[in-house]
């Protein structure tokens, strides 16, 4: 986890950033601690000797190397947990106000059932699951102290080492500072996040047998705990995106290896979400259309400034409504939005125009829109439609019913965390990559596979060879479906 400052605000996750969020995207605070004339907090001459011994994997992995060493803190839970809750004594009325205007919106797209405190939940939600930090202010790698043989501290070690090493090569600061919108922002997370985990996963690999047993047994503990009294699942599933997405993209800009992908991408950092979960996009460079901000009517006071929406939030209000397969198609023609919160008579609403690629793709949001607003309680959404721009408005309101956390898990890492992996599977076999994304979709979506992986995922075990044999009885029918040769 990297942690900049947005605004001025302490970012512990990028939770909302793809609704505008609470870790609102451009500004970054300004200037770094002066250090008395250049500008540059001060840094160490030599690396703390507890991370010494990862230094010189991360600039392996990265075939990237350290300009200079990064002050390091080990700190208590205790310490760490005041730390990652402090933010929030120095809040404003307008930052509770922003607060409250999100979690309504959560309330209105459907993804939370009750109102929410938004930033207390965020707050408890990092106290409860952070082992650590990478400060771009101060350039300080912060660490939850664990003992001299905690595995899992060392894999927080990596992690954070690799956002310090991007800081001194691409520095993170200014590149959340370009960000246009909350949506780039958090799609600037997923490319910080993906390649500090992508590094962190090759460090586990080099672990034994034993050591990965622990390590694993005790990451399981921890995401197998509920989660704090408050905290709505969608908070968590926002929070875990750019983790979970991001490495898949990651493993997109690089399917064969190396860090040449990734390199470039932080040069020209992505502009959407939808090159996150596209490959196709990825590929074509695919950047957004310009939509017409949406207009507010009379007595509609307006909340912020209009953003851009994304394809992830899309997805998961349409996924956790009805079938996959139509929630994944319809986010797939994704071509451009623009949304704005605002208040009518004290209710929170938000309004949004969004267009898709081509025709036919706007077509499949206003059909999937209309089957969100379906599934909505009566009158607390409307859909319009002028030409090729559609117009959604929500509002806060009594009787939504909150997906389960089992919706959610498999909207989110069943199908959408795995649908990267499988379409590059399929193309690695020189299969067009088009062609490849018809395969993985259906496969990735295909209800028997579906309900396969619910059943591993909540068993926290492997695939059965049973199981096995009915992945490739769905591979050989989307194959045919799509009218590919399957690779002999």
């Amino acid at each position: 986890m990297v942690i900049t400052r947005r605004s001025g605000k302490l970012v512990v996750f990028a939770a909302c950033a793809a609704l505008v969020g609470l870790c609102a995207p451009a500004a970054s605070a300004g200037k770094r601690p002066s250090d008395g004339g250049g500008g540059k907090p001060d840094t160490p001459k030599e690396w703390d000797e507890r991370v010494l011994p990862f230094v010189d994997f991360v600039e392996e992995q990265r075939e990237l190397e350290f300009d200079h060493p990064v002050k390091v803190r080990f700190l208590s839970d205790n310490e760490l947990e005041k730390e990652l809750r402090s933010e929030n004594d120095a809040q404003t009325k307008a930052d509770r106000e922003f607060e409250q205007q999100i979690a309504g919106e959560f309330r209105a797209l459907g993804l939370v059932s009750d109102e929410v405190d938004l930033g207390q939940a965020s707050e408890d939600l990092a106290a409860d699951n952070v082992l650590g930090y990478y400060d771009s202010l101060t350039e300080t790698l912060v660490v939850r102290d664990q003992g001299s043989d905690s595995i899992d501290a060392d894999v927080t070690v990596v992690h954070e080492l690799t956002h310090a090493l991007q800081d001194q090569h691409f520095d993170l600061d200014r590149l959340y500072r370009g960000a246009k919108s909350g949506s780039e922002g958090f799609a600037l997370d997923f490319l910080l996040e993906g390649d500090a985990t992508t590094v962190e996963t090759a460090y586990i690999e080099t672990l034994s047998r034993a050591e990965q047993d622990e390590y694993f047994g005790l990451i399981g503990e921890i995401t197998s705990e509920p989660l704090p009294e408050g905290v709505p699942y969608a908070l968590n599933v926002f929070s875990a995106a750019p983790y979970v997405l991001g490495k898949a993209y990651v493993f997109a800009l690089d399917p064969d290896g190396g860090t040449t992908g990734r390199d470039r991408a932080f040069r020209n950092p992505p502009e959407t979400e939808e090159v996150l979960l596209d490959p196709v996009a990825l590929e074509q460079r695919q950047s957004a259309k310009k939509v017409p901000k949406p207009a507010l009517e009379e007595g509609e006071e307006r909340a912020y400034a209009p953003e851009q929406f994304g394809a992830f939030s899309l997805y998961l209000m349409f996924a956790t409504r009805f079938d996959v397969r139509t929630a994944l198609a319809a986010v797939t023609g994704w071509g451009g939005d623009s949304y704005v919160g605002f208040k009518e008579d004290g209710d929170i609403c938000l309004r949004g125009n969004v267009t898709g690629d081509r025709r036919t793709d706007t077509d499949e949001l206003e059909e999937a829109l209309t089957m969100w607003a379906a599934a909505m309680p009566d009158g607390a959404s409307e859909i319009d439609r002028d030409g090729d721009v559609i117009t959604f408005t929500a509002c806060a309101s009594e009787g939504v019913t909150e997906p389960t956390v089992e919706q959610f898990n498999s909207a989110f890492y069943n199908v959408l965390g795995g649908r990267i992996y499988t379409v590059l599977d399929v193309a690695s076999f020189g299969i067009p990559l088009d062609s490849s994304l018809c395969v993985g979709d259906l496969v990735s979506t295909d209800p028997e596979i579906v309900a396969i992986y619910d059943l591993s995922f909540a068993e926290g075990r492997d695939l059965t060879d049973d199981e096995y044999d009915e992945l490739d009885a769905v591979y050989l029918e989307a194959f045919d479906t799509c009218g590919v040769d399957p690779p002999s």
